[in-house]
């Protein structure tokens, strides 16, 4: 329900890169949180739903080049989390625990169990990105 009412909000009145929404705007409009506007945008994409955003908000594809605009900040937004996981792994690598045991032989959780594998990243438009890791064997649904 949330899903075709998401979708045909956005194909009626924001459609093309000249008609978008702000994110706080369509949060109000749906009834949601930021987290779960964008949790729900991501999951459209998935499903191939042509939903794309700029720094303006966001808008239904019109063209290709929409969809293509969103596809290269996407992948932007890929290379700042990897070089962000880079620089974390190369202070992981000097980091030692209060115990004096390397930082690689600590395990997160209780008992070496992964309780939330949820982090935020936080973007230019006072906007936290949701992402989340798949669960140790157990498939979870990554998001970004």
């Amino acid at each position: 329900m949330r899903e075709e009412k998401l979708i045909a909000y956005l194909k009626g009145a924001f459609k093309g890169r000249r008609r978008t929404i702000k994110s706080a705007e369509l949060e109000r409009a749906m009834e949601m949180s930021g987290t779960d506007l964008r949790k729900l945008v991501n999951k459209l994409r998935r499903k191939s739903v042509p939903i794309c955003s700029g720094a303006d908000g966001y808008f239904y594809a019109k063209t290709a080049g929409d969809i293509l605009r969103t596809i290269r900040k996407l992948k932007v937004m890929i290379k700042g989390l990897q070089a962000a996981v880079d620089g974390l792994e190369a202070a992981l690598d000097k980091f030692v625990e209060p115990d004096g045991a390397p930082a690689e032989t600590q395990q997160s959780g209780l008992g070496g169990e992964r309780r939330n594998s949820e982090v935020s990243e936080s973007c230019r438009l006072r906007q936290d990105e949701g992402y989340r890791a798949c669960d140790d064997g157990k498939g979870g649904e990554d998001t970004v």
